[in-house]
């Protein structure tokens, strides 16, 4: 079986290595890569597209960027072909709830509040390796 094949986008590189570190504790076979900015990660997801390289299979966006929001991200990657059947998670520290069901109903598989100790992340880390990621607001 391959590893779960994840993309983060979040401005906080603490966060992307909480997570990074929280299915290595898990001991989930996953292959992570980090983006501290959107255009970092859409070159990134552009090269592995020309080159026919395995594309991920989950992307977790926070919704606050410097310069971009969360549904401005979704928007752009649904209008790749190729990432259309990707799961796209939105994290953020508060979300209302019309932006999370606006979302929900753009392709967003779950909108997730942003973990804020590392046993919150093990418990995000742990949920995302389950079989079957599906739409929902937690």
């Amino acid at each position: 079986m391959q590893p779960l094949n994840i993309i983060m986008i979040d401005d906080n590189p603490g966060d992307l290595q909480l997570l990074q570190e929280a299915f290595a504790d898990c001991r989930m076979a996953v292959s992570f890569h980090g983006f501290c900015q959107y255009d970092q990660a859409r070159v990134h997801l552009d090269g592995l597209h020309a080159s026919q390289a395995r594309l991920p299979d989950l992307i977790i966006i926070d919704f606050s960027l410097p310069g971009m929001t969360g549904d401005m991200i979704v928007a752009d990657l649904r209008r790749m072909e190729a990432l259309r059947t990707v799961s796209l998670i939105i994290i953020s520290g508060m979300i209302p709830e019309a932006v999370a069901e606006h979302l929900l109903s753009c392709g967003v598989s779950r909108v997730l509040k942003k973990p804020k100790s590392y046993d919150q992340y093990l418990a995000l880390a742990a949920s995302l390796g389950a079989p079957g990621v599906t739409a929902s607001r937690d």
